[in-house]
């Protein structure tokens, strides 16, 4: 009854050009349902694809008014993005203009706008942010909750470069969060996605330069290895790991070859600087003797084309990982075996892997206290499992969490840090590193949405 009478209230209240999406049937519904996962999908009752900010009040308010559960949607990457017959979808992703401001170096980005689109029209400003690493995601879901990135050492993490957002709280009002109130700006810069929704942010871009380039070019480096090259690339690894010299981002992962389908070893780097200096950083590397080697310079609005193929819609798809002050190479040979024993046992796993990655030179600091917790990680261990059938679940997720705790089994459980744009099942310190912070950041919650609107997390 509260979703009927919800409908019939919304029909009158959004703009000309949003949609009400009721048919679960049409092709226009299914299309709006996609997303990067097909775990735990849930078909709502409707999917409210908002245009204007004025669409999403009202949504919001009118939900709150029939008490209808929402969930929001952006680039349809989160695990959360989804909700039953109780309730709807706010799509957001026709509300995505993106504004820049040359003369400050600041970008204001609607909550539709995805990375690609973000990277794009800064690149042709001149300009650059650090932004997590696929080209679907929604930028606004991933600056709120950190936004771990390859230029995180050269101008911190994508929510530390949040100056301020426009948000709709848990009793439908719109405000302003900037520097004039700091306690929940605090909160938005790692915590954002639990104290209301947002429909913009402004974010402090950077110059091209940064890139330590003079076109806006940075190297990529793409190597493929047999398996058992995974032990030895991984005490390389250990020793990169180190080095405050050179600016890259790097990421190990055993997977499957893409031409053979066979598991191997995949490892990507992005370097900032010259070819002459990227070569020497990955010289020890390339020692080891990758059967592919693959080279070149790109440009920025293609710094994440090649993780292209793992952000696909669709498909059975998890990712989990553990984040830690240090690494351990040890057990890397032992997790490459329960991939290619997974394969085995589970012929429709197609992509994904389990592996680790980490970001070299020193730390520039952006902005002051946060409640991102992750700025001392060194390197973040990962599985993404990535299969057809949902028969393969049970065992696929046996394999992630045995994967993950050989990885780790050196470190004591106080060590290990979890990322929470993905998970919502790890402890809170965790995810945000201290009792203290925890603290503060449930009592910004008790304020600002006790009653849960937007997840129960963290009361």
């Amino acid at each position: 009854m509260a979703v009927s009478t919800f409908f019939s209230a919304i029909k009158a209240e959004l703009s000309k050009e949003a949609k009400l999406l009721s048919d679960p049937n049409t092709e226009e519904f299914k299309s709006a349902l996609e997303r990067w996962t097909d775990r735990d999908l849930k078909s709502p009752s409707a999917i409210v694809v908002v245009v204007t900010e004025e669409d999403i009040i009202k949504t919001v308010n009118l939900a709150l008014k029939h008490d209808v559960p929402f969930v929001p949607k952006s680039g349809g990457h989160s695990s959360w993005s989804t909700i039953g017959q109780e309730g709807i979808i706010i799509d957001l992703s026709n509300y995505n203009k993106v504004a820049i401001d040359k003369s400050t170096k600041t970008v204001t980005i609607q909550s539709g706008v995805v990375n690609k689109q973000l990277i794009t029209a800064l690149y042709e400003n001149d300009l650059c942010l650090p932004l997590g690493g696929g080209n679907t995601i929604g930028s606004v879901p991933q600056a709120l909750g950190g936004g771990l990135c390859a230029l995180s050492k050269l101008g911190g993490n994508t929510s530390d470069n949040i100056l301020s957002a426009r948000l709709i709280t848990a009793t439908g009002k719109l405000i302003t969060v900037d520097s004039s109130t700091p306690d929940l700006l605090w909160a938005l810069k790692g915590a954002g996605q639990y104290f209301g929704l947002t429909t913009s942010l402004t974010l402090q871009a950077y110059p091209i330069s940064t890139l330590r380039s003079d076109d806006g070019t940075l190297w990529t480096g793409t190597y493929i290895f047999a398996i058992d090259k995974t032990g030895s690339l991984a005490s390389v690894a250990a020793i990169l790991m180190d080095d405050e010299e050179h600016n890259s981002a790097n990421i190990a992962v055993v997977t499957l070859n893409p031409e053979s389908g066979s598991p191997c070893l995949l490892v990507m780097c992005l370097f900032f600087g010259s070819t002459a200096e990227a070569e020497q950083y990955t010289s020890p590397i390339k020692a080891l003797g990758p059967v592919v080697v693959m080279e070149n310079r790109i440009k920025y609005s293609e710094i994440n084309d090649g993780m292209d193929a793992f952000c696909a819609k669709g498909g059975f798809k998890r990712f989990k990982l553990m984040g830690a002050k240090r690494f351990d190479p040890e057990p890397w040979a032992e997790v490459a075996d329960i991939f290619v024993d997974l394969k085995k046992q589970c012929p429709d796993v197609i992509s994904g892997g389990h592996g680790f990655e980490w970001v070299t030179g020193k730390q520039k600091k952006i902005g002051g206290d946060s409640a991102w917790a992750h700025e001392e990680v060194k390197v973040w261990v990962e599985s993404l499992s990535w299969h057809t059938s949902p028969t393969s679940i049970p065992t696929v997720d046996a394999a992630t969490e045995k994967a993950l705790t050989i990885a780790t089994r050196s470190f004591k459980p106080e060590e290990l840090h979890t990322y929470q744009n993905f998970s919502r099942d790890t402890s809170l310190i965790s995810r945000f590193g201290s009792q203290e912070r925890v603290e503060r950041l449930q009592a910004l919650k008790r304020k600002w949405d006790p009653k849960g609107v937007f997840t129960d997390v963290l009361l």
